[in-house]
């Protein structure tokens, strides 16, 4: 078994874990975007890297840019869960109104 099948997965689904827990039980919008920036500032610096490298160094970065990109879209789906629940919400509040 390759270690490589289970950590990405894992690492992807513990990111949107927590990016979900922040949306939802925090207020504060900072600590909603902290790891969304982080995740940002990982796939900006790993693409740049890549770009500016001429040997073999440049495949690594590569692959560790590709890498990165899992987390961040953990992070996005996070993000668009929680918005599906403010709307699910919403419509339920506005229903029992009427």
């Amino acid at each position: 078994m390759e270690w490589g099948n289970v950590i990405l997965p894992v690492a992807t689904v513990a990111v949107f874990l927590l990016q979900l827990f922040l949306c939802l039980r925090t207020r504060r919008v900072y600590l909603r975007i902290l790891p969304v920036l982080l995740c940002i500032a990982t796939v900006i610096v790993f693409y740049v890297l890549a770009r500016n490298s001429t040997s073999w160094d440049a495949i690594g970065y590569v692959l560790l840019f590709v890498l990165s990109l899992l987390p961040l879209g953990g992070c996005l789906l996070a993000f668009g869960v929680w918005a599906i629940i403010l709307l699910l919400r919403y419509a339920r509040k506005k229903k029992s109104e009427l």
